[in-house]
């Protein structure tokens, strides 16, 4: 409704399809009416007449978002689910205290330190949850349905 995310232009919208790593950081900014500007290019990868340049770039300069690298944003690559709670987090900027958190995901182990906190405040905030056998899945790739679901999440808290 609000066109932050789109169909494939064929009128389907493949909700199992996979989000990349550029194309979650477009929705999202929107979503937070994050003004995109062009910033400094420091990745080799991100193209500076691509549609996602100011997105990528913007997303960098606010510390929302970093690299795969120092030269390398990781563009076409599908966005990890820990990797989306960490955008997200960055974002909204809330300060959790999960140490109290008792409720842990199945495969909590599994969980990247830079990603840990991040995970399970966003969790706490109601925006992320498991699958019904109480897993995560972090290192599983963003489906479109789900980026549609944690988009939703995130423009309620903000609005």
């Amino acid at each position: 409704e609000k066109g932050i995310i789109s169909g494939d232009g064929t009128g389907k919208f493949n909700p199992k399809d996979k989000v990349t790593r550029e194309q979650f950081l477009k929705m999202i900014i929107e979503a937070a009416s994050i003004e995109a500007d062009n910033a400094e290019n420091t990745f080799e990868d991100v193209k500076p007449d691509a549609w996602y340049v100011n997105y990528v770039l913007t997303a960098k300069k606010l510390g929302i978002v970093n690299g795969m690298s120092d030269t390398e944003f990781g563009i076409g690559a599908a966005i990890s689910r820990q990797d989306m709670a960490v955008i997200i987090n960055n974002i909204l900027d809330i300060d959790v205290d999960i140490s109290t958190n008792k409720d842990l995901f199945k495969d909590d182990s599994a969980i990247a330190s830079y990603a840990y906190k991040s995970v399970y405040s966003m969790k706490s905030l109601g925006i992320l949850n498991g699958y019904n056998d109480g897993s995560y899945n972090p290192q599983g790739k963003l489906t479109r349905a789900e980026a549609a679901k944690v988009i939703s999440m995130v423009m309620d808290i903000i609005k």
